[in-house]
């Protein structure tokens, strides 16, 4: 008894994990993403919404949607397009001057529908394809689970994957997927268009391959080459990179911040070859022998314009790398060095900002044949070298070398 209980428990976490994991992604299909089904006015204001989290238009012309009350209760119009990132707004009859919130956008399509109130159930049917299905209250057709049943006035909505990004959430759970409102604020085709989650993916040519809630589903997704582009916010997360990848920031360092998930890791550990990262802010690691930004046996690799602070040991670290190129990253008021190489060589560090840490602002020794040029310094201990490296200690074009008298060791 005690073993059969402990493998359901099992299993039942397990499930729990699969359907956190399948929510990180955006669905590649058009979703239903509100239903008002107890409506105030029930003659002329129940809707449903859809949208569409794809970067392409979509033609649903012909398709239907199907309630409890009536397969095919309402067929869209022929040529009917859903606009990529968009909304599409099916409405009841009268819907125009019959709505409950006459600040409601007018549908894109009226017609009769009856979507019942505690065991209902909408359906997008492409031509007998169902494309999407929600059930709420008691009804027997769902994804896995109803949504709740929403009172008069409420709506049930779809989550998004992250705040302020579109309803996207698709799990093929809608009582996971699904919140009831209690404010609905339906949206048509007219409405503004919106993200459905803030990592992007690319491939080498450009094309979108898929939107994550986070950078490390974004990097588990990618092949060799691909471009992450993250757009900002605050992100928690350790990110391990173990393929040749970019990943960048859309508006820079500022506004795109990595809060360490477990204090223990890198918030960046990279472990690949001709990885670029670049534009971000990454903070709040105490462990002793790794970095902010970490990169282990890993060669050509570009690491600019970071800001990179509250580290417990190395803002920025490379052990065992080679012909890297570190450039205009601000490592500052880290516990350990600004930026730290152990048995490295052939890398460039060029106008990088290194102030206030408790180590060396940067610190080269055991390591040889690197470049240190243009960066500015301002610590208690601004440099360590064996002597193997080149360095400019005189002013040359671009910001001021030392700010504090230059400390070797």
């Amino acid at each position: 008894m005690v073993l059969r209980d402990l493998l359901v428990l099992f299993i039942l976490v397990a499930i729990m994990a699969l359907s956190i994991a399948i929510a990180e992604e955006v669905p590649a299909h058009v979703v239903i993403s509100a239903v008002y089904p107890d409506a105030v006015n029930e003659s002329a204001s129940e809707w449903i919404e859809l949208y569409n989290p794809t970067e392409a238009d979509i033609n649903i012309g012909g398709w239907t949607i199907d309630t409890a009350t009536y397969i095919s209760d309402a067929t869209l119009s022929a040529g009917a397009m859903i606009p990529a990132r968009g909304f599409y707004l099916i409405a009841d009859a009268g819907f125009s001057t019959g709505k409950d919130n006459q600040s409601w956008p007018d549908a894109d399509l009226e017609d009769e529908i009856a979507l019942k109130k505690g065991d209902g159930l909408c359906r997008l049917n492409n031509s007998g394809s169902i494309v999407d299905t929600v059930g709420w209250g008691t009804a027997t057709t769902n994804e896995t689970a109803n949504a709740a049943k929403p009172a008069e006035g409420e709506s049930i909505e779809r989550k998004s994957l992250k705040g302020g990004y579109a309803p996207a959430q698709d799990t093929d759970d809608n009582s996971f997927d699904f919140f009831v409102q209690d404010t609905p604020t339906p949206k048509n085709s007219a409405s503004a268009k919106m993200d459905p989650a803030p990592v992007e993916l690319f491939d080498i040519a450009g094309n979108f391959k898929g939107g994550f809630a986070k950078i490390q589903d974004a990097v588990d997704s990618a092949a060799d080459g691909y471009t992450i582009l993250v757009h900002d916010g605050t992100y928690t997360e350790n990110v391990d990179v173990n393929a040749p990848l970019t990943i960048k920031s859309e508006n820079g360092a500022d506004s795109t911040i990595v809060n360490v998930l477990d204090p223990d890791d890198p918030v960046f550990e990279v472990t690949a070859d001709h990885v670029n990262l670049i534009g971000f802010t990454v903070q709040d690691v105490y462990a002793n022998d790794s970095g902010g930004i970490y990169l282990y046996n890993s060669d050509y690799c570009t690491i600019s314009d970071n800001t990179v602070s509250n580290i417990g040991w190395c803002g920025i670290y490379l052990f065992r790398s080679s012909d890297c190129t570190l450039s205009f990253n601000n490592v500052s008021n880290n516990g350990g060095d600004g930026i730290c190489l152990g048995l490295s060589s052939n890398c460039m560090l060029t106008n990088n900002i290194a102030s206030y840490n408790g180590g060396y602002g940067i610190n080269v020794a055991y390591s040889s044949d690197n470049r240190i040029y243009n960066n500015y310094f301002e610590n208690m201990n601004n440099a360590r070298d064996d002597g193997n490296n080149a360095w400019n200690i005189t002013k040359t074009p671009g910001m001021n070398i030392i700010r504090r008298t230059l400390s070797w060791r």
